[in-house]
């Protein structure tokens, strides 16, 4: 009985690392003030990185950061690189937290945004390997701004808030950990001011769920680890890789039989990414840390 409890806390305590604060269910809303519309997802807050998500200052040192009109109660998350003397380039990105295209296929996105000024457009982004932490230049990304729509340029200064429809999101379902950025740049000679508002990454409710990772999802654990990490319910997984947080793979192992752990004690300390694999692609990733 004890020997199964330390299993239960040990396994509670790996997917409690993996995920951290930046991995949330869906829906996940993030509407900065007002009524919430979902008591249990909204990250109803002034706090930009309330809830798992976080800002990147990759160029420059300014950042997004949460503002309001002059005398309104309605806040938005904001973006300006405009300086009056010594302007730079700047790119800075608002990250969301992660979640699973897995147990959510087919998921959408959602936001209103305004813009003032002359500059860059701003960049949505999405990311099927970020780990959640530090800069985002450590993962690939993927563009899809085309995909949503965008306040029309204004020079005059006067917001006009456009809703970007619904941006979706299904060709990446069957990743085990998603993340969604707004990404804003400028150089030294122009700067758009950028506002968004009212975000919502939903699940639409259409499409095919891989029950078996639903019903028996891949565990890891301990994490940290420093020799040997187990691994529970591989049922039709061919292959393992191991990948540092930079895409590099550092091993590959053929599953035979029922494996059930992997010594990593010849691995350096640090971050690392373990993925599944069947006999199409990854079904699924997890990270760890070695100590």
């Amino acid at each position: 009985m004890k020997k199964n409890l330390l299993l239960i806390v040990a396994m509670f305590f790996a997917i409690s690392l993996t995920f951290g604060q930046s991995f949330r269910e869906l829906p996940i809303y993030r509407n900065f003030n007002g009524t919430p519309p979902d008591s249990a997802n909204t990250l109803d807050s002034t706090d930009i990185t309330y809830g798992g998500w976080s800002i990147q200052s990759v160029i420059g040192t300014k950042s997004w950061y949460i503002s309001t009109y002059t005398g309104s109660p309605n806040y938005y998350a904001n973006a300006n690189g405009y300086a009056a003397t010594g302007q730079t380039a700047q790119e800075m990105w608002f990250i969301s937290p992660g979640f699973s295209t897995i147990t959510y296929p087919n998921a959408i996105l959602k936001f209103s945004s305004c813009q003032k000024f002359a500059g860059n457009p701003i960049q949505i982004m999405v990311s099927s390997d970020y780990h959640g932490i530090g800069l985002p230049t450590t993962a690939t990304w993927d563009d899809i701004t085309s995909s949503a729509t965008l306040p029309p340029t204004n020079l005059s200064g006067l917001r006009v808030w456009v809703s970007s429809g619904d941006v979706d999101l299904s060709s990446y379902t069957g990743n085990d950990t998603l993340y969604v950025a707004f990404k804003y740049t400028c150089d030294a000679n122009n700067a758009t001011h950028w506002e968004v508002d009212s975000i919502k990454i939903t699940a639409s409710g259409v499409g095919i769920i891989n029950l078996t990772h639903l019903k028996n999802p891949i565990t890891v654990y301990p994490n940290p680890v420093s020799s040997v990490l187990y691994l529970n319910n591989l049922e039709g997984i061919e292959m393992i890789k191991i990948s540092n947080v930079i895409g590099e793979t550092i091993e590959n192992l053929n599953v035979s039989g029922n494996i059930t752990s992997i010594d990593v004690s010849t691995l350096r300390k640090g971050l690392y990414l373990i993925s599944f694999m069947d006999n199409n692609s990854i079904v699924s990733t997890r990270k760890f840390s070695k100590e």
